[in-house]
């Protein structure tokens, strides 16, 4: 999961050493962002399932069928801070776009 992060994070650093990005642009890549938290969730808890079922008749392997959901429960938690900063940055670009646009926010009106 963190080689997903920083690989996005070394493809927005080259995008921003070019042309400056759209708000689009910003958008689209923040949630692809969120995509790919989603998609490392789903792989985490797909593989903890993968290996609950491959140790069922294994009681001693138990172990480690509880530690990948516990890893996979503190991902969760990691991820929802992270998609909130997402949804908020997000939003602070829509309302930047929405000044530049209108010259203030529809709501100061």
């Amino acid at each position: 999961m963190k080689l997903n992060w920083l690989a996005s994070a070394v493809f927005a650093i080259l995008l921003a050493c070019g042309k400056p990005m759209t708000p689009e642009q910003k958008i689209e890549m923040l949630e692809g962002l969120r995509l790919e938290a989603f998609a490392d969730l789903h792989r985490h808890h797909a593989e903890c399932e993968a290996q609950a079922i491959a140790s069922a008749n294994h009681p001693d392997l138990q172990r480690l069928v509880t530690s990948c959901f516990e890893t996979y429960a503190t991902m969760v938690a990691q991820s929802q801070r992270h998609m909130a900063d997402i949804d908020k940055r997000i939003e602070e670009i829509q309302l930047e776009k929405m000044k530049a646009f209108n010259g203030k926010p529809d709501d100061a009106k």
